[in-house]
């Protein structure tokens, strides 16, 4: 029989294993992302000349604060809101906005609050979620088995910063990004800066 502590740790490692397998696959991911760029032009036109509000849930909203960085960087009018503050008291996008909503899954209820009433407001929506995730314009990673959505983070945030290039940013060579995971999983103990 096993005893309690050793039954924790055999689900830390489970656990581990999971996050290391996700991390690990990082890399490969962002290139695959980075290979296939249409749906990104498509969404740029979509968005293009338009106030931006970004709306997410937790890492989604922290995604959606960088990515406003970004779409400033093209001159854009970008507002991060959390997606229970545009779900139920604002701001909103109107008509003339756009709406870029990020979610791992696509399923909160919050974020999906906010796209139904900005698609009967006739805004320009576009979002950005995992492999799979219902109405996604613009897919990151696969769905992840652990609710911390490394990939799926990571995944939003270069598909924000591709956006923004789309729209006229001079964020870099973007090429280059997949490297950092992988050099910092080959070499834990380094700092890097971009």
């Amino acid at each position: 029989m096993k005893s309690i502590a050793g039954a924790r740790h055999e689900r830390t490692d489970a656990v581990t294993s999971v996050m290391a397998e996700t991390m690990a696959a990082q890399a490969g991911e962002m290139r695959r992302m980075l290979a296939d760029a249409s749906s990104v032009t498509a969404a740029a036109e979509r968005l293009r000349g338009r106030r931006l509000i970004l709306v997410g849930t937790g890492t989604s909203w922290h995604a959606a604060n960088i990515g406003a960085w970004f779409l400033r960087a093209a001159n854009v009018d970008a507002w991060p809101v959390q997606a229970v503050d545009a779900a139920l008291h604002g701001p909103r996008p109107t008509r003339e906005d756009g709406l870029i909503l990020l979610s791992h899954r696509g399923t909160k209820l919050y974020t999906s609050q906010t796209l139904e009433r900005a698609r009967a407001d006739g805004a320009a929506t576009v979002v950005i979620s995992g492999r799979g995730s219902p109405g996604a314009d613009i897919e990151t990673s696969p769905q992840e088995r652990s609710s911390a959505y490394t990939a799926s983070h990571t995944g939003a945030l270069l598909r924000l910063a591709q956006l923004a290039v789309a729209l006229g940013a001079e964020l870099g060579p973007l090429d280059t990004v997949p490297d950092v995971p992988q050099r910092r999983l080959r070499h834990p103990e380094r700092v890097e800066h971009l």
